[in-house]
């Protein structure tokens, strides 16, 4: 997606192609198609983009340095995890139709306290799925706690959690989805994790 264009352009900054400003205003284009596509996938890249580029066209006492850069650059060319900080609110738009699946299985456990039977409990291994988006990361996660619901109490006192601990953090993740609460959490080019 950005992230070559990205390279690309601090490449030709740093080869002295093109000047700071040139880059600057590059960046700025590059941030606003990303703005835009967030408006409707939260693309784990696009996510991270918009993270880090007002990091690189901010004033130059508080942009990135040359260093810096040649820093990001080679964490991007390597594959080398480089991690953000962002908040984001997610809207209804942002769910696919098995994300509200989840999100609508969380809620009606939250509101009875007991489960019933859903297709999404079938034997599908979801652990080997990787999630694109933010709302399949925490649709995923939703539904492994839910599963765990389900356990009895002695397959739960495994994982070192009670039925309350399990409740708030199946509470905690409706919350996300739904948009009720703004997420906070670290990204990476093709990672999240929701703190």
């Amino acid at each position: 997606m950005s992230i070559p264009t990205l390279k690309e352009h601090i490449n030709d900054y740093l080869s002295g192609r093109i000047s700071r400003e040139e880059l600057d205003q590059k960046l700025d284009t590059l941030h606003h198609q990303v703005i835009l596509r967030l408006k409707d996938d939260l693309y784990f890249e696009d996510l991270f983009l918009s993270a880090l580029l007002p990091h690189l066209t901010a004033l130059p006492e508080q942009a990135y340095s040359d260093e810096e850069l040649r820093l990001l650059l080679k964490a991007l060319e390597d594959g080398q995890p480089f991690c953000l900080p962002c908040f984001i609110t997610l809207s209804p738009r942002h769910l696919n139709d098995h994300d509200l699946n989840v999100l609508c299985l969380g809620e009606d456990y939250l509101k009875k306290g007991e489960l019933h039977e859903s297709p999404l409990f079938e034997n599908k291994r979801y652990e080997f799925e990787i999630p694109k988006t933010l709302p399949s990361l925490m649709a995923k996660d939703l539904l492994y706690l839910l599963w765990m619901a389900k356990k009895p109490e002695w397959v739960l006192s495994k994982t070192g959690l009670d039925r309350r601990e399990l409740k708030e953090k199946i509470q905690s993740l409706v919350l996300l989805l739904s948009g009720m609460r703004t997420a906070y959490l670290r990204v990476g080019v093709d990672c999240a994790a929701v703190l």
